[in-house]
């Protein structure tokens, strides 16, 4: 399958003219996004929480960082979401809410 993806690619890349210009345009792009993620995460999210809760979502934060890392380090939601349960359990969360809502979350992809 990468093999096949790296020649589309390259094949596509023979017919660009602006080599430079289109890989200006792609680096813009993936930073327009990680921006916009950056924003998201750590502006609107807590901002949110703050609103409904009236607590800091800076504890929330801390408590969740261990599935986080675990996440991001393997790029699976899936491989995180026993952890995620595990740490929402521990704190205190329902263990309905804390089974149900991480993996509805991971099917819809969130």
């Amino acid at each position: 399958v990468t093999l096949g993806i790296v020649s589309l690619i390259s094949g596509n890349l023979l017919d660009v003219e602006d080599l430079a210009g289109t890989f200006q345009t792609i680096a813009m792009y993936v930073l327009t996004v990680l921006l916009g993620l950056f924003i998201h995460i750590l502006i609107i999210t807590p901002a949110f929480f703050l609103l409904l809760t009236q607590k800091s979502p800076l504890p929330v934060y801390k408590i969740m960082l261990h599935p986080f890392m675990i996440a991001f380090g393997t790029a699976s939601s899936g491989a995180a979401l026993p952890v995620t349960i595990a740490c929402l359990e521990e704190h205190g969360i329902d263990s309905r809410i804390a089974h149900f809502v991480p993996s509805f979350g991971n099917t819809l992809n969130v």
